[in-house]
């Protein structure tokens, strides 16, 4: 689909290389968005060296996996500000988007949902606004918070919520993988948790997993 758009030994690679429907995907998506062409090329040819980099991974890793990081941190040296700054949305849009080439157009937006997920989500947002009078603003912060975590339960290989242990929601505040702190995710999963308990079945052990702030005596 892209073809003209590489020359000589990339545009090879672009045909060969396992991951060409993700980046037609992604080229489309940025034409719909009406991207000046110049912005496509630079991500085009940003996404085939991603694409060639990760080639042996039959799965591309997570935008905030280490190997990642290193990945960024090698390509940016040397770079001014402003390129460094396409690259690295280069690299988020291409391993965040999902299979229908969605992302996020600021990196403050809600991630996208995992497909599993998001019916689960529409259900509780319907739930918490019938019972709690739920505010705009704190429908967008659970929107927020219960879509990074459950694209951190599909990047570890969950996709269901039966599958969710204690372990995955202590891995998910300990191993420091999102910007924002997860301590302000706590009350969030809590009630997310005791309603799923009663709508599903879980366990009550998942609202324990999730941390607490410690309180001081003085």
């Amino acid at each position: 689909m892209f073809s003209n758009w590489f020359s000589g030994d990339e545009e090879e690679c672009y045909e060969r290389s396992p991951h060409k429907g993700h980046i037609d995907r992604l080229g489309s998506r940025l034409q719909e968005l009406q991207y000046a062409s110049e912005v496509i090329r630079q991500h085009l040819h940003e996404w085939l060296r991603i694409a060639s980099h990760f080639k042996r991974r039959t799965r591309l890793p997570a935008p905030h996996a280490e190997i990642v990081r290193q990945y960024v941190s090698e390509r940016i040296r040397g770079l001014s500000p402003g390129r460094s700054r396409v690259l690295q949305a280069s690299v988020r849009i291409f391993l965040e988007a999902d299979e229908r080439g969605r992302f996020r157009r600021r990196i403050d937006c809600p991630p996208p949902t995992p497909a599993w997920f998001s019916p689960i989500l529409a259900q509780y947002l319907q739930f918490v606004r019938s019972h709690r009078g739920l505010a705009q603003r704190t429908a967008k912060k659970y929107t927020r918070q219960l879509s990074v975590f459950s694209q951190y339960l599909e990047d570890v290989g969950i996709s269901q919520l039966g599958g969710i242990t204690p372990s995955h929601v202590r891995e998910f505040y300990e191993n420091g993988t999102h910007n924002r702190p997860r301590r302000s995710y706590g009350s969030t999963l809590r009630v997310f948790f005791r309603w799923a308990a009663i709508q599903n079945g879980l366990p009550d052990s998942l609202c324990d997993a999730v941390p607490r702030p410690r309180q001081y005596s003085t």
